[in-house]
């Protein structure tokens, strides 16, 4: 998500210094003539100033368009120089955040970031990739000799440094972004800013940023009333490369199908159009497609694979874990000597003796097993039944008895 908001820029900063780096241009001459004449307007006629503000605006336009010349035939330098120019004088007309610059700061910001892929080197550093000898040894006495006037300047404060050309240019294209989000019918412009603002994070390695300025520029591309599916296949192509980056590779397969779609799409309109030259040229980029969707689809069974076997070694190490949540298994019957008591059978009689009230009002029993009487000697074992009856149930003494004896 965006934050940046607009605020006016000093103009002795970067524009000023870039546009006054060579030869001065003549409409900067002539602004400046307008900024003292417009001091005076008193000694000037409507006809004088109209004159003036339209020669400035006729420069401005030129610019514009060398700049974007240069921007074609890949003269960066140029056309950063040029597009700086340009927006210099229509800022100072018509205003920062006016309608009638946003086209300027987009080219600007796209020529910056041109510039800055051109001279990033093979390390990812904004600086050439070979330095000489004699320009090593100067570059060392140099910082020797800062390093010695820190010493010796103490606090004193160093310089403000001035941002790169990848940081001017995304401050271009954010300024672009906020003013055609105003204007209703720029739905393609501003899909073309978020693609560039999108390139730029991934120049940058911010690989999530870059995904979500594809999708909004896809979004916007797919609103638009004007088919714009050569846009879309190009947007896609990028979208899966982000997503690649971040290891989501069903999700950049999936753009990557729909990118070779559009594109089959496209080829099959073309020729039935008789253009043939924009179909030959789109097979070309579904040539490359069709080489991208085989690598994702590599990586998206590769990056399945490695699932499964992450989940495998996950529900070997979980499987004791489940095991012991469950609860220890109930121990089998056991023969030892503190078995649990068990009920008499059918055959056994027992008799109970009652030792009164136990706590909690429960009445504690003890079974006492009998022999069940046999056919043969049933009187003398009853007898004995009724002798062992006798003896555990003593009568209770009266008061009487224990007095007399």
């Amino acid at each position: 998500t965006h934050t940046h908001e607009f605020q006016r820029y000093e103009r002795s900063s970067r524009f000023n210094e870039s546009s006054q780096s060579k030869v001065p241009l003549p409409a900067l001459n002539l602004l400046q003539e307008y900024t003292g004449i417009m001091a005076e307007q008193a000694t000037i006629s409507d006809q004088e100033r109209a004159e003036i503000t339209s020669a400035i605006l006729a420069e401005a336009d030129k610019q514009f368009e060398d700049g974007c010349r240069f921007i074609t035939s890949k003269k960066m330098e140029e056309a950063v120089e040029a597009l700086g120019k340009a927006l210099e004088i229509r800022s100072e007309h018509y205003g920062d955040a006016a309608p009638e610059t946003a086209s300027t700061y987009y080219k600007y910001g796209c020529a910056l970031y041109y510039k800055a892929v051109e001279d990033t080197g093979v390390f990812g550093s904004n600086v050439p990739e070979q330095v000489g000898d004699e320009d090593e040894e100067n570059a060392e006495e140099e910082n020797a000799e800062e390093e010695e006037a820190v010493k010796d300047g103490g606090d004193e404060e160093t310089p403000e440094e001035e941002g790169t050309d990848m940081e001017l240019a995304w401050e271009m294209l954010e300024y672009a972004r906020v003013i055609y989000s105003s204007l209703p019918d720029k739905t393609t412009e501003l899909a073309q800013v978020h693609e560039r603002l999108a390139d730029i994070s991934m120049e940058q390695e911010l690989f999530e940023n870059a995904a979500d300025d594809y999708q909004k520029a896809l979004e916007l591309l797919a609103d638009s009333n004007v088919p714009q599916t050569r846009g879309m296949i190009g947007v896609l192509f990028q979208l899966s490369l982000a997503l690649q980056m971040q290891n989501c590779y069903e999700a950049a397969e999936e753009k990557c199908k729909e990118a070779v779609r559009l594109c089959k799409g496209e080829i099959d309109i073309r020729r039935r159009n008789d253009d043939g030259e924009g179909a030959k040229d789109l097979e070309g980029v579904l040539e490359d497609l069709n080489g991208k969707l085989e690598e994702l689809v590599e990586l998206s069974a590769e990056e399945q694979k490695t699932k499964a076997t992450m989940q495998e070694a996950m529900n070997e190490i979980m499987a004791p874990l489940k095991s012991a949540m469950k609860g220890p298994a109930a121990p089998p019957p056991s023969s030892s000597a503190f078995d649990a008591p068990q009920l008499a059978s059918s055959s056994t009689a027992t008799t109970t003796i009652n030792l009164g009230v136990v706590r909690g009002g429960r009445v504690r029993v003890t079974p006492i097993p009998m022999n069940t009487p046999s056919s043969s000697g049933a009187g003398s074992s009853g007898a004995s039944a009724s002798m062992a009856g006798a003896e555990l149930v003593k009568p209770k003494r009266s008061l009487g008895m224990m007095m007399e004896g």
